[in-house]
């Protein structure tokens, strides 16, 4: 069954996809699954009685969603897209899995190579601190903006 499969994929040449192309697809779609879950969970977190407002003040419901509805979802769901954001670039190491070429996986080939794991694993680590850190100062800056903007 197995050799069946991979037959059939490789003769159907949308679905020969290199490794990084995989990798994006790969992350892409769950990514686009938990932060369509996280944008539903913040519109529905947003009480009824504001859609009814906005309704009954003649917006239709696209303005009413725009213009009332918008911009309480985007004070509750910034925390988690940010958190999700970071998530996501440490989370790209696990491309190296299917060799697709990201930081981990260089780090492992120069590691192997140079007989210094610790050294460069160190390195490595130092730059997803520098990447992911700024991103968490970004975020919580903006989630006091807003929370300013709220009271």
């Amino acid at each position: 069954c197995g050799h069946v499969l991979s037959t059939l994929l490789r003769t159907i040449p949308a679905l020969s996809l290199d490794s990084f192309t995989a990798a994006t697809i790969g992350l892409g779609l769950q990514g686009g699954a938990v932060l369509s879950e996280i944008f539903r969970a913040g519109i529905d977190a947003i009480d009824r009685g504001q859609r009814e407002a906005g309704i009954s003040l003649g917006l239709t419901p696209g303005q009413t969603m725009v213009d009332v509805l918008a911009p309480q979802a985007i004070r509750i769901v910034l925390p988690p897209v940010g958190n999700y954001a970071i998530g996501l670039l440490k989370d790209t190491s696990i491309a190296s899995i299917i060799a697709a070429p990201d930081l981990m996986l260089r780090a492992k080939d120069l590691a192997s190579s140079s007989f210094l794991p610790m050294q460069v694993y160190i390195l490595v680590a130092l730059f997803y601190f520098a990447l992911s850190y700024p991103m968490s100062l970004i975020v919580g800056q903006m989630e006091l903006r807003l929370a300013r903007h709220r009271h």
